[in-house]
């Protein structure tokens, strides 16, 4: 769809064809949808703890800031 629209950009405007279109555009392509029926439940993280006033705000995980 992309390519189509910068075609008739380049038609209309440039009164040049856009030579760098790819061979196959999209639509004319079969979509396969998404089946996550196979796929297995990711376990929980838990989120980091968060100290904003900390000279490491995220503990351990991180390092400090550059310059501090």
């Amino acid at each position: 769809m992309l390519d189509t629209r910068r075609k008739h950009v380049y038609r209309e405007m440039y009164n040049t064809e856009y030579v760098y279109a790819s061979p196959d555009e999209p639509g004319q392509n079969d979509l396969v949808p998404f089946d996550s029926s196979g796929e297995g439940t990711k376990p929980y993280i838990p989120p980091t703890d968060f100290n904003p006033d900390s000279m490491n705000p995220f503990g351990a995980v991180l390092d400090a800031p550059i310059g501090s």
